[in-house]
């Protein structure tokens, strides 16, 4: 039986991933458990059963888990239901100040519209395009810049499973114990697994 447990995060990879455009990444390792079996026969016959005992106490463990998951996804609808109803309000409000942006540079390019003709009729033409807003990086620049559109709520931010706890620890640590206890030997090792070099 060998488990796998990985020291880099999610965060760190994307970080990693990030950092291979600039330049080389750092090596990621993960920790690996790595169980030696017992040489005697008993010693087997030993761990077969603690094996038993372990997915028993698996079974149970997730059981548990994914009974308090469910008490935790079910405390947080309200909150989610709250934010959801803030984010609806928050996006109409954004709408206005988007709509009233895109309303201004209109009047803007107007205004710039009739001056350049006034320009024109004077003999010194606007260069083209000069004054007027007209890329889309400019105006969602002026958008950004004035109004601050909402996020929408992710309900997984609001389930805290972390006061379930960790379903497998304990089984993990009493499988270890008695896998030493039958006379086989339990170590860690840690391994590079990427950007090894």
């Amino acid at each position: 039986m060998v488990s796998h447990r990985p020291i880099a995060t999610r965060a760190g990879r994307a970080a990693c991933g990030l950092a291979l455009l600039a330049a080389s990444c750092a090596p990621q390792y993960q920790q690996r458990t790595v169980y030696d079996p017992p040489a005697t026969p008993e010693g087997q016959q030993c761990v077969s059963q603690a094996q038993s005992v372990f997915a028993a106490c698996s079974g149970e463990a997730n059981a548990r888990f994914q009974a308090c998951e469910t008490i935790q996804r079910q405390a947080a609808e309200p909150r989610i239901r709250a934010a959801q109803q803030q984010y609806a309000f928050s996006q109409q409000i954004y709408f206005q100040c988007r709509n009233s942006v895109l309303h201004e540079i209109e009047l803007l390019n107007r205004q710039r519209e009739a001056e350049c003709q006034r320009l024109a009729q004077a003999g010194t033409p606007c260069a083209p395009g000069d004054g007027f807003i007209t890329s889309n990086f400019q105006i969602d620049r002026r958008i950004d810049q004035r109004c601050d559109e909402p996020r929408q709520p992710d309900p997984e931010d609001f389930v805290d499973l972390g006061v379930c706890g960790d379903p497998m620890g304990v089984c993990s640590a009493q499988y270890d114990a008695a896998y030493q206890a039958c006379g086989g030997r339990v170590s860690s090792i840690t391994e590079c697994v990427a950007n090894c070099d």
